[in-house]
């Protein structure tokens, strides 16, 4: 079950289909009572009759996400998620028949971490995992149907013109929300590498900041976010040959670290997103939070070194910050070795 902190894997899915609902119910109501331009759509060129027919759609649409919340939170409060290991798009639209079928499901379920998470105090026992597996299936073949519902029909509307710009605009987004539910499969793989790319933009840019602390570059332009009045500094390529700015020039070598240091803050914040979406081990999700923390922590002090002009104690604290991100991104990458593939 995912921690408090971790809601993003569960709860960023019942938001996004409740603003689905909300978007299209919005619709509902422009088509059927507002026959002439409101709410930024203009329908003037559709008849009534194509209005009331895709509102009683966008209804239906409305109603189909409201389902979809529902039955995601029975799933996330019986504690169900992540008990489908198949996230095949298709073939996982079978479910087990057999006593042999369902003891192989089991089986295979075993060597996820969610499985050890759950069976920490007590074993969980096949008829314990049926139930799980049937409210995880049930969610995914509504969600599944939700979107054919969604987009079969969107088809239609659009290839009969019953959309105006506006409304082709906001049915591309719906239409986007719908079919990025499929990407979002648990994916140790990509956490891994997510990790390591962290692991790597941390120590780049720690050896960037030794490199502006040894230009005294902190003392130029202090102002965040931008530079001075700008965003890109002047007298980036002063100097020649080029290639000595990135070393010697202090304008250049902040700029660098500055952006640097948002690269890294974006990668690691990606890394905690996916693993909040999982079933990590203990280890695994103290090391993942810490990281995090630290991540935000070491912005911070960056950015009130710059501003106060780098301070003896607040820049030493940067500095230390810098290798204590790294040892926390050392060990995660570390815990994550040791899940299973």
């Amino acid at each position: 079950m995912d921690s408090p902190v971790c809601l993003y894997s569960s709860e960023l899915r019942f938001v996004e289909l409740l603003a689905l609902a909300v978007v299209f119910t919005q619709h509902r109501i422009r088509l059927i009572k507002t026959p002439i331009r409101n709410f930024g759509i203009d329908i003037s060129g559709i008849n009534a009759q194509q209005c009331k027919r895709v509102g009683y759609w966008l209804f239906l649409c409305a109603g189909m996400c409201y389902g979809a919340v529902a039955i995601g939170g029975l799933t996330r409060l019986t504690e169900s998620g992540l008990s489908m290991v198949n996230w095949d798009l298709f073939r996982s639209m079978r479910p087990p028949l057999t006593q042999k079928e369902w003891e192989e499901e089991f089986e295979r379920y075993k060597k996820y971490p969610e499985y050890h998470y759950k069976s920490s105090s007590e074993e969980m026992t096949l008829s314990q995992f049926k139930f799980i597996w049937h409210m995880e299936y049930g969610h995914r073949m509504w969600g599944r149907l939700t979107g054919v519902v969604f987009l079969l029909p969107c088809i239609y509307f659009w290839a009969r013109g019953y959309f105006p710009v506006t409304m082709k605009r906001r049915m591309a987004i719906a239409a986007a929300m719908m079919l990025a539910q499929i990407a979002k499969i648990p994916n140790f793989g990509m956490l891994r590498g997510l990790s390591h790319g962290s692991k790597a933009l941390v120590f780049i840019t720690a050896f960037m900041g030794a490199i502006v602390a040894g230009l005294d570059a902190g003392l130029v332009y202090n102002s965040w976010p931008k530079f001075g009045e700008t965003w890109i500094p002047e007298n980036m390529l002063s100097r020649s040959p080029k290639w000595r700015n990135f070393f010697e020039n202090d304008v250049t070598t902040q700029f660098i670290h500055r952006n640097l240091a948002y690269l890294t803050l974006v990668t690691i914040t990606a890394t905690w997103i996916v693993g909040c979406r999982m079933g990590l081990p203990r280890r695994a999700k103290i090391a993942l939070h810490s990281t995090m923390i630290m991540a935000y922590a070491q912005a911070a002090l960056g950015i009130y070194a710059l501003l106060y002009y780098v301070p003896v104690w607040l820049g030493s604290l940067h500095q230390c910050g810098s290798m204590t991100l790294l040892s926390f991104a050392l060990w995660l990458t570390n815990e994550l070795r040791r899940i299973p593939k």
